[in-house]
């Protein structure tokens, strides 16, 4: 769903990302699935003078990842897309 990228896959793809992040939340897989929701939001951010909902959501996503996963190896990328956020 994510490779898609329409907006109706992009949606089905963080459903089914947070169930894993769910059921399996001790796996390095899923520090990759919380990356990927934050990416879902951060590619739809439309531009800066739109409604900001993406962005936002993107913000909020990328810090659970830093909050849930401080250790993983997408933690670094998420503290950019973090700061490129907030730009």
């Amino acid at each position: 769903w994510y490779r898609e990228g329409t907006t109706s896959a992009l949606a089905q793809a963080e459903v089914e990302y947070k169930d894993f992040i769910l059921f399996y939340p001790n796996m390095e897989e899923s520090a990759e699935a919380q990356e990927k929701v934050c990416m879902i939001h951060y590619r739809q951010m439309e531009k800066p003078d739109r409604d900001s909902t993406h962005a936002l959501r993107a913000e909020e996503e990328c810090r659970q990842l830093l909050v849930q996963f401080p250790n993983s190896k997408y933690a670094p990328r998420a503290q950019q897309l973090l700061r490129n956020i907030q730009e």
